[in-house]
């Protein structure tokens, strides 16, 4: 990975949020607590960008900001809104 990188190339993991409810059932299910830490680790370790999706509350941002990971998305940051809205703001 680190040598295609060199080449430009960029990688994501993708669903880490809603799509595999790790992040949802932080508050609900104790074994993804442990998935979680693991892949806000993993990416440390990697020296790769991390953003959690699917944060819904503030025990959810809270969790990943004691675990070290500080780029999210999701509700406590902003619900969707209308592009004239959001320029605006």
């Amino acid at each position: 990975m680190h040598e295609l990188r060199a080449y430009g190339i960029c990688f994501s993991l993708d669903e880490v949020g809603t799509g595999h409810s790790f992040m949802r059932d932080v508050g609900t299910n104790p074994e993804s607590v442990p998935v979680v830490e693991a892949i806000i680790l993993l990416t440390g370790k990697l020296k790769l960008d991390i953003v959690v999706e699917g944060v819904e509350d503030e025990a959810q941002r809270s969790f990943l900001i004691h675990g070290g990971c500080f780029s999210m998305q999701g509700f406590p940051l902003g619900r969707p809104l209308p592009i004239a809205e959001f320029e605006r703001l």
